[in-house]
């Protein structure tokens, strides 16, 4: 059932209008999933009038001239096909003073949507991500026309449009392909601040190229924050050591490294399967004993720097277990 808003985007339309400057802009709709325990499973679906009549709200904001002030831009939005209809009225000149961006995709049904519900089955399927008989697992009304695997371009795209971010945030549900990213940094870059990754495939030279400073410009990486869950690399992405061995001697200013399930596609000769997908933990899963010992020096210089394991995230203890001292 839809509801008219008409009166409410008459508000927010007259608020765009009235506000000098806008510095931060948060857009947040709220996720689908569908329930896999029914008889007959079902989806939740949007309400796609009122996602049209918000979209065109939205689009009107971004082409005003208080967002040519914006430097945070935090999108919770259905799929990545909504990336393009939402931000597309924003000019060139606002996206180039955007610093720091986060867009998360909300929509989970639909094969490997969902984490949580899905990852029951065979761990070596890495087309779907460990669901192997995915018949009965239903897609909302929007991830049946545009689903976020196909139209992900519209988000790679649009982060490649804001030449300048300090910091960035993707957090996915099906996993998208990071190597689709062409970012063009600028010549005074020293690349991303703060990363954080979740459900992307990509490759440990993509991942580098973000935190990297460009070559002309003055000093080491500027990276203070990296943060990477259920990250994938593909046969010939290279090896996680790479990075971690990246990071401990090439981004001075690194003050935190978060982990968690980190894996490889079966094809690469690193790759260990998971097993009980559904309940299995590691930082890493790999049969390279580099991977983890690389990861652990790194915390460890991390930890020394922080002043001690009281002043560091409680999330990576766990890779020193009955060790006394670090």
């Amino acid at each position: 059932m839809h509801y008219d808003k008409s009166a409410e985007h008459r508000i927010l339309r007259g608020l765009f209008d009235k506000l000098g400057r806008i510095h931060g802009l948060s857009l947040a709709f709220p996720g689908a999933t569908y329930a896999a325990e029914c008889s007959q499973p079902w989806a939740q679906c949007y309400d796609t009038v009122a996602l049209d009549e918000i979209a065109a709200t939205i689009q009107y904001g971004l082409a005003s001239a208080a967002i040519e002030h914006l430097v945070q831009l935090r999108l919770q939005i259905p799929c990545t096909h909504d990336i393009h209809r939402f931000t597309h009225t924003m000019s060139s000149e606002a996206r180039g003073r955007l610093r720091h961006l986060a867009v998360c995709i909300m929509d989970e049904t639909d094969l490997a949507g969902n984490s949580r519900i899905e990852n029951t089955a065979d761990s070596d399927d890495d087309v779907v991500d460990g669901v192997t008989s995915g018949g009965d697992i239903p897609a909302s009304n929007l991830q049946a026309e545009f689903s976020n695997r196909a139209h992900q371009k519209h988000l790679w795209d649009f982060v490649a449009s804001c030449p300048n971010l300090e910091s960035l945030h993707i957090k996915a549900t099906q996993y998208l392909d990071m190597d689709q990213l062409k970012w063009p940094k600028p010549s005074q870059s020293r690349g991303i601040r703060a990363l954080s990754l979740e459900r992307v495939w990509t490759s440990i030279p993509s991942i580098i190229e973000l935190l990297r400073p460009h070559p002309e410009s003055k000093g080491s990486a500027q990276l203070r924050f990296i943060d990477l869950q259920d990250v994938k690399v593909y046969a010939g992405g290279g090896d996680w050591s790479d990075l971690f061995t990246y990071l401990g001697s090439d981004c001075p200013n690194l003050a935190l490294c978060v982990v968690e399930q980190l894996t490889y596609f079966s094809a690469h000769p690193n790759y260990e399967s998971i097993g009980r997908i559904w309940e299995n933990y590691s930082e890493i899963w790999s049969q390279r004993d580099e991977d983890m010992d690389e990861l652990r020096e790194l915390t460890r210089q991390l930890i020394r720097k922080a002043g001690g394991k009281g002043s560091y995230s409680e999330s990576m203890e766990g890779l020193f277990e009955g060790e006394e001292e670090i």
